[in-house]
């Protein structure tokens, strides 16, 4: 959404909705045009409604449960959370959806327990595929002291061990550190965990 930290973060979603809901998008892609954007989307202007469109037709192709349950994002019953993160993030991989769209919305739907999904990785791998200027793929890049995804991978996940926090949380740190706009997340901008701070300068010897 957009107003983060200030006004109704979900504004903009909810224009979205009543747009969806009285055209078909196809034929009224302007009708996006006006709509506020949050620091995390993935939204293209230029691309008009054509990677909303992408995103219908995926949902729609993989059905639902018989309880009515969109199934796109359930996978194989045996998948843990974080195999059902990974999987989905590939599935997602639509034009437009970038690497920020594609994890943030998998990591709403997962804490909010949608649908039972947890990361595992960063999947900077996907942010390099795509070509844009990823926020978190920079800073991990900054902070961790090399390029190689692998080992950036291997040591953030050592880093979110070490502060004893969700990897997501480090995901949208280092996201937050390297873009000019803070997702804020519907938190107000003066909170702070003191423990979380005190083992961070710990674990980096500060």
């Amino acid at each position: 959404g957009d107003g983060e930290g200030e006004g109704d973060p979900f504004a903009g979603i909810r224009m979205a909705l009543a747009a969806e809901a009285t055209s078909s998008l196809a034929g009224h892609t302007s009708s996006l045009a006006d709509i506020p954007l949050g620091p995390r989307t993935s939204h293209a202007p230029a691309r008009g409604a054509h990677t909303l469109l992408a995103y219908r037709q995926w949902v729609a192709r993989a059905g639902s449960t018989p309880e009515g349950v969109p199934g796109a994002f359930l996978g194989e019953p045996s998948w843990t959370p974080e195999r059902r993160f990974e999987r989905v993030f590939e599935r997602l991989a639509l034009p437009g959806f970038a690497r920020m769209g594609r994890y943030e919305l998998l990591v709403t739907l997962g804490r909010l327990a949608v649908y039972p999904l947890r990361p595992a990785t960063l999947a900077l791998v996907a942010a390099r595929a795509s070509g844009g200027e990823d926020p978190t793929l920079l800073a991990a890049k900054r902070v961790f002291g090399i390029g190689d995804s692998q080992l950036m991978e291997r040591r953030a996940l050592a880093l979110a061990q070490a502060l004893e926090i969700p990897l997501d949380a480090l995901e949208l740190a280092l996201a937050n550190w390297e873009a000019s706009q803070r997702a804020t997340l519907g938190f107000p901008a003066h909170i702070e965990d003191l423990a979380v701070r005190a083992r961070a300068q710990a674990a980096l010897g500060l």
